[in-house]
């Protein structure tokens, strides 16, 4: 979110994070050694990071707006987590 240069956009998204979210996931060893897997399967960075937190919160959705991101990991044995776009949620 930080990251995201639209002053507005990156404040709402805050306000809503800070809204739902109940749960947070802490970057330990296991969380960043299957982010690298990730990473290698062929997601980038940040998106191998999310999903490799998802994957360890036990969610059963990733929600993001990245088409290339759903598009990887609707690819079999990638994840058991479904990534989609909100709009489809």
């Amino acid at each position: 979110m930080g990251k995201n240069p639209n002053d507005i956009k990156r404040m709402m998204s805050k306000r809503l994070y800070d809204e739902i979210i109940i749960d947070e996931v802490n970057e330990d060893e296991q969380v960043i050694a299957r982010a690298r897997k990730l990473e290698a399967s062929g997601l980038r960075k940040m998106d191998a990071a999310h999903l490799a937190a998802a994957e360890a919160a036990n969610a059963d959705y990733l929600l993001t707006v990245d088409k290339d991101f759903i598009k990887t990991c609707a690819k079999p044995n990638i994840t058991a987590v479904k990534v989609i776009n909100p709009l489809f949620f």
